[in-house]
C-alpha cells in the first residue's frame, strides 16, 4: 500500500524550536519516509538559534505566497518556504512567532497541511519508525 498511488495524502507536521544542531538530519530522514503520498510541513516555531538559516540554506528555500487558512488559532505566522530544489518539492517550512508550545506550533502547520491526514512528529521520538499505515 505505501507506494500505491491510490494511498491516501498523508501530512507530516514536525514543531521545531531551536533545533539547530539536528534539524537537517532530521528533515532529511523525514523526506525519505517509505511512502508515496506526503508532505513535510516543518513549523519554526520563534527559534532564537540557527535553526531556521540552516534549512534555508541546507533545502534552497525561498518565501512564497500561500493561502494560509487559519481554522485553528495559533500565534501569527510570518512567513512560507518552499524549495525551489524539485528534489525537495515535498518540504515546506513555516515560520511563526513563538508560542510557547508544540501545539500551537502543531496547529500552524495543521492550518497549512494539503491533505486530511495528518501525523505530528516530535522531534523526542524521531528515531522511531513513523507508523502511517496504522
Amino acid at each position: 500500500m505505501t507506494s500505491s498511488p491510490l494511498a491516501p495524502g498523508i501530512s507530516i507536521i514536525a514543531p521545531a524550536y531551536n533545533e539547530g544542531v539536528t534539524i537537517i538530519q532530521n528533515v532529511r530522514s523525514l523526506l525519505t519516509l517509505n511512502y508515496t503520498n506526503f508532505e513535510v510541513i516543518i513549523i519554526n516555531d520563534g527559534s532564537t538559534d540557527d535553526t531556521l538559516e540552516k534549512l534555508i540554506n541546507e533545502y534552497e528555500l525561498v518565501q512564497v505566497e500561500f493561502a494560509y487558512d487559519e481554522k485553528i488559532k495559533s500565534k501569527p505566522v510570518r512567513r512560507i518556504f518552499k524549495s525551489i530544489n524539485t528534489a525537495y518539492e515535498k518540504l515546506m517550512v513555516i515560520d511563526k512567532v513563538n508560542g510557547k508550545s508544540k501545539a500551537d506550533a502543531s496547529n500552524a502547520g495543521i492550518n497549512a497541511a494539503s491533505f486530511n491526514y495528518f501525523y505530528v512528529q516530535t522531534w523526542i521520538v524521531f528515531w522511531k519508525r513513523i507508523p502511517l499505515l496504522k
